[in-house]
């Protein structure tokens, strides 16, 4: 935490040094503007948005749920925070896992409701089943079926961007739910493309591990070239230029 502190202050130094010296701010003022710089504090996991490739949470390998972490205030805020930002994303994301929100923890929830799925293609909508809203804590993946499938992926935490990755086309997962409980599933197809990707996520895994690497593509290379590169990517929830090339993206 202390180095990304490092890193913002020194662009903002950087920024507010380059305004001074192009006159926009007077020399009286300038140590007023960095020190504002240097008081500022991070926001804390976990976060209100999801995080992205480069931040080193992604590449840990997420520690277990204790039995006596379960009903604790801490638990329950990282419980309550990945169902909200889950929501705040939800019409870009299919999946998140602890990480995502800067939490090493191995929980992930996945929700995709019966209308959401005529957003897909319709050759990709027969391999696509819904999935009922569900918390997945300390879950452990056992390959039923071996084959591989080829498909492109996207995630949230490389906003933007697109590649081919091989899945297994069966998979066993099992778990507790978010009361301890011991539950399993048997997904197939998509369904089972997701579990693992979520399940990638708790190992420090990207998609962009495992893809097709000459397959990895921006997903609005096409809009930027017709919009003359007029296009931006922001990383909120809400006006994503990438939501209108690709309604829904899975985390």
């Amino acid at each position: 935490m202390m180095k990304m502190l490092n890193k913002s202050s020194n662009l903002c130094n950087i920024i507010h040094m380059k305004n001074i010296l192009s006159g926009k701010l007077n020399f009286r003022n300038q140590y007023r503007g960095l020190s504002l710089f240097r008081r500022r504090s991070l926001p804390k996991p976990p976060y209100n948005h999801i995080v992205q490739i480069g931040d080193p949470v992604l590449r840990c390998k997420a520690r277990n749920v204790t039995p006596e972490d379960f009903g604790t205030r801490s638990f329950n805020i990282v419980l309550n925070t990945l169902h909200r930002v889950f929501r705040k994303y939800k019409s870009r994301v299919i999946g998140l896992s602890a990480p995502q929100i800067g939490i090493d923890l191995r929980v992930f929830i996945l929700n995709l409701k019966a209308e959401d799925v005529k957003t897909f293609p319709n050759h990709v909508q027969k391999n696509i089943q819904e999935i009922p809203y569900q918390v997945w804590i300390n879950p452990e993946m056992k390959v039923l079926d071996y084959k591989t499938v080829t498909h492109s992926e996207g995630c949230a935490s490389f906003q933007g961007f697109s590649a081919d990755v091989p899945r297994y086309k069966k998979v066993l997962l099992t778990g507790l739910d978010e009361r301890g409980e011991t539950k399993q599933w048997e997904a197939s197809d998509w369904s089972a493309r997701i579990v693992q990707h979520e399940m990638d996520h708790l190992d420090g895994i990207m998609f962009t591990d495992k893809m097709h690497v000459r397959s990895l593509e921006c997903c609005g290379w096409s809009h930027i070239n017709e919009a003359n590169g007029n296009i931006f990517i922001t990383y909120s929830s809400t006006n994503w230029w990438f939501n209108l090339l690709h309604p829904r993206r899975f985390k």
